[in-house]
Parts: C-alpha cells; structure tokens; sequence
C-alpha cells in the first residue's frame, strides 16, 4: 500500500501561507514518493477554493473529502489559532523541519519546492486579465516595478507583538524608481482601497491598478490579526499575485507572505520594507 500525506487547509491561513504550506507538503511528498491529497475550505481569511482560480497541480489531489486514514498516512490539519499556532501554512523549511527531517535530503526537498512553483499555474481568466492590465501604457520592455502594499491585520499584528509600525514608504520607493526609468511602470497590489488610492495619488498615471471588488462585509474583521479577514475575493487576490510575480522586480511589505510568495514565485527580487 503507498503511504500518503493528508492535509486540510483552513481557519485563518490567507492565500499564500496556505500555498506556502502546500509547498512543503508537496516537496515531502515527492522526497518521499508518498501520494498527496489535500482538502482547501473557504471562509474569510481565504474567501475561495483553490481550483476555482489555479489549474491541477500534477502530485497533489485536490478532493473534497480526504480519503480513509490509515497506518501509512501522515495527517495534518492547519486550522490553529492565536492560542495554539501550529508550524502548517509556513514556510516550507518548518515543513521539513517538523517532518522531513532525518527522512529526506534537504536539497531534494528544497528542488521540489522550487518545483512545486513552476507547477503552479492561474486559470486563463487570471492570466488574460493581468496580461490586459501590464500591456497598456508604455511600450513593451518598459521596466516594471510590483509594489504589494499590506496594511489592515498587520498594523494590530506589530503591535500585538510590540514591534515598530510598518513605515509607509512603499510609495516613495516606487515613486523614486518611475524617476529613474522614465519609461517605467508600477504595478500597485493593496490589501485595502485607502492605500491603494493614497499611492495611485501620488505616483500618478504612471502606477496601475486592477480593478477590485471589495468585500466591505468582512471590513472590520479585516483589521483583527485573530480573524484575518480579507477584503479582497480569491480571484482578486490571485490576480495580483500573478501581476507582482509578472514585474521585472518587487517591493513588499516586511512580513507579509503575500510580497515573499508573489517573489518566490516569479523568481524576482524582492525588497521588504
């Protein structure tokens, strides 16, 4: 019988540390030839299910319900909460720390991760959308800046944690970069519409968006670490991510697994500040 890895994302784990987590999971499944089925529920920390907006990923199952337990399956639930943290949805170092360990050679593991990222690919409608919006504006070859600016949850989060507030820099970096490259653009990603506008205002027509649709409902739950509410839906979100991973380079904000994944995954530099 082939031994098998079970894992259930839910319960306040965005978009990307749940691909994080995904990640790993596939890379200990491939190092150690075992089957990976996983289930992925939507609710207000990712508000979607990951094949609406992602092709099959060839070695991992996607399935409604995990199949029957066994002696030879390794069975992991990423629901936690502020009380109980549990290393799934991290990186997948912590992955292969917490299982991997003694059992496969990190290098291996560390190969398929990286191929678990080109493995990765959005719907047509993503990719058309986010073509549409990097073709307008100047010619192609323009040199391209993806700015992911994170602010809601992660402004209770430091301070929870008493660490300094994020600086609001990100603009100015951006800005300061479209004066070096005069025929540059910048690719705004936002978690919330302030910030979004605030940028858009000072960089100018120069700074393009998508379009989005804001889930007002989830707005106050949006600014709560303990709930991670999103306010953008999972198209959105994916949407942006694929435009951040698109940019010749990428400046994030400091913490957030959404600017460290749309890098990881476009194999771009990225700036966190």
């Amino acid at each position: 019988m082939t031994a098998s890895i079970h894992v259930t994302f839910k319960s306040r784990f965005g978009l990307c540390n749940r691909l994080r987590g995904l990640a790993g999971y596939y890379a200990l499944s491939k190092s150690l030839n075992w089957e990976l089925f996983y289930t992925w529920e939507a609710d207000p920390s990712c508000p979607g299910l990951i094949d609406e907006v992602f092709l099959p990923i060839p070695g991992a199952l996607f399935v409604g319900q995990l199949p029957k337990a066994n002696d030879q399956t390794l069975s992991i639930v990423t629901s936690t909460s502020a009380q109980r943290p549990t290393h799934c949805g991290s990186p997948p170092e912590l992955t292969f720390q917490a299982h991997g360990r003694g059992q496969v050679d990190r290098a291996t593991f560390d190969g398929f991760v990286a191929q678990f990222y080109q493995l990765l690919t959005p719907i047509n409608a993503v990719v058309q959308r986010v073509e549409a919006l990097m073709g307008q504006g100047e010619a192609t070859g323009s040199p391209s800046l993806g700015s992911h600016i994170r602010r809601t949850d992660m402004v209770d989060l430091r301070a929870r944690k008493g660490l300094p507030p994020l600086k609001n820099d990100i603009p100015s970096y951006a800005g300061s970069f479209l004066k070096q490259y005069p025929d540059g653009r910048v690719f705004l990603a936002c978690d919330n519409p302030a910030s979004l506008e605030q940028a858009m205002a000072i960089l100018g027509p120069r700074a393009l968006s998508l379009d989005h649709h804001w889930i007002e409902a989830n707005r106050a739950a949006s600014e709560d670490t303990t709930k991670q509410a999103r306010l953008t839906g999972l198209f959105d979100a994916v949407c942006d991510l694929y435009m951040l991973a698109k940019c010749d380079s990428i400046i994030g904000t400091v913490g957030s697994s959404f600017s460290t994944f749309a890098g990881q995954w476009g194999r771009k530099p990225t700036l966190y500040l």
